[in-house]
């Protein structure tokens, strides 16, 4: 196999993802400082909620409420060994 789905390609990827995954969370936990407009921080916030498990489903009534449901997803993160 060759190209982008050749194994060692992906491999390589995955590799380079989890290196910089701490760097990545730096950078949010940034974007989530109070110096950050509001909107920033909510963005940022939302993201780390969604990535940890916790995404917010929309549910529009017939009576013209709108409920947010917040559903727990478990899921497991794998950080690379130091």
């Amino acid at each position: 196999m060759h190209g982008g789905l050749a194994p060692q390609v992906l491999a390589s990827a995955g590799e380079r993802i989890n290196q910089l995954a701490p760097r990545a969370v730096d950078v949010m936990e940034e974007l989530m400082g109070p110096e950050q407009p509001p909107v920033v921080r909510l963005g940022a916030s939302r993201d780390i909620l969604d990535r940890a498990g916790y995404k917010a489903t929309e549910k529009i009534q017939q009576d013209g409420r709108t409920v947010i449901e917040i559903e727990y997803v478990a899921r497991t993160l794998e950080l690379p060994e130091p």
